[in-house]
């Protein structure tokens, strides 16, 4: 059963800064030296090397949550392997937007599986919603990728989004990041705090005028979340992606991306999930909710190191204590 509630999001004054920025203002002249001299070959052995000497003694939220999910009970290796394979994929989507800095930028290749439904939509005159999976490269491989492939994109984003959620981290830290993705969006429309009715506003016009956005599907945002079953455990997502697909009758897609063995990048756009015929809102969502997690699990079987979602897992709330 999905289960919906109704949350308050704090408006406060941001951290100024943290220990984990001045590290990684420390860390970025060798992160951005490797990027532009090193071949891209040998950036796995860096992030390795790297990865090994930050890894920590006791396991953290993130191997938790693939014991409580039981999702890879039966796969080899174990849960800190996961994790620290999703550290090193991390560290490598660092260089990856570091490279495309300098001239001629970072070159990838990739393939997109399902963006038929996209072109059917866009002929259909109706808006298109992507429902981007939290894997570690939906950040500038995915946004390149659709770029690359003729979709122009407008992308609901936060100013958290990047490396930090401090005043410092905000203002010069995530910048690095957000302005190369920008080249390869429409536009970048940011929640603030307080004010998302006027992001939801912009979007929800787009979409009425048969555009795409995508949206991650986590929880960061959004005065309403829904519990997603991942395995035993579950997800805390917010529900603006179907509630707008409801309200729209926009396509709603939900978009995974993995890196593979070669390097190469391969993004499916998966079955529409159709709310339209829905009597409700609420049912709506609940429906999107489940389908987005029957398409998910597949996608982190096969690359468990990739999905950035573990350490959000929860065991499941009783029916009665869920609002």
């Amino acid at each position: 059963m999905i289960f919906l509630r109704k949350r308050v999001l704090s408006v406060g004054k941001r951290e100024l800064v943290s220990k984990s920025d001045v590290k990684l203002l420390l860390m970025l002249p060798v992160y951005a030296a490797v990027a532009w001299t090193v071949p891209e070959t040998l950036w796995v052995k860096f992030v390795s090397g790297l990865a090994s000497l930050r890894r920590r003694k006791e396991p953290d939220a993130a191997a938790a949550g693939v014991v409580t999910s039981g999702l890879l009970d039966h796969a080899p290796g174990s849960p800190q392997g996961v994790v620290d394979e999703l550290e090193r994929n991390r560290l490598l989507s660092y260089l990856q937007y570091l490279r495309d800095y300098r001239i001629g930028g970072w070159r990838m290749t990739a393939t997109i599986e399902g963006d038929e439904a996209i072109r059917k939509a866009r002929s259909d005159g109706k808006g298109v919603i992507l429902w981007v999976a939290h894997f570690v490269f939906n950040g500038l491989p995915l946004k390149k990728s659709l770029h690359e492939a003729g979709y122009q994109v407008s992308h609901l984003s936060r100013p958290e989004h990047g490396f930090s959620s401090t005043r410092f981290g905000v203002r010069v830290l995530n910048p690095i990041r957000s302005r190369i993705e920008d080249r390869y969006l429409k536009q970048r429309i940011l929640i603030k705090r307080g004010a998302e009715q006027v992001a939801l506003r912009k979007a929800h016009q787009l979409l009425k005028q048969g555009e795409i956005v995508s949206i991650t599907a986590g929880h960061w945002e959004g005065r309403e979340v829904a519990n997603m079953p991942v395995g035993r455990a579950h997800l805390p997502v917010s529900t603006g992606a179907p509630g707008l697909a409801y309200v729209t009758g926009s396509v709603l897609l939900p978009v995974f991306i993995r890196m593979q063995d070669d390097g190469s990048f391969a993004v499916v756009i998966g079955k529409s999930i159709d709310v339209s015929q829905c009597g409700d809102r609420v049912t709506a969502v609940r429906m999107g909710v489940e389908e987005m997690s029957a398409a998910l699990l597949p996608h982190i079987r096969t690359a468990p190191g990739q999905w950035r979602g573990w350490k959000y897992l929860k065991a499941p709330a009783m029916p009665e204590t869920a609002s």
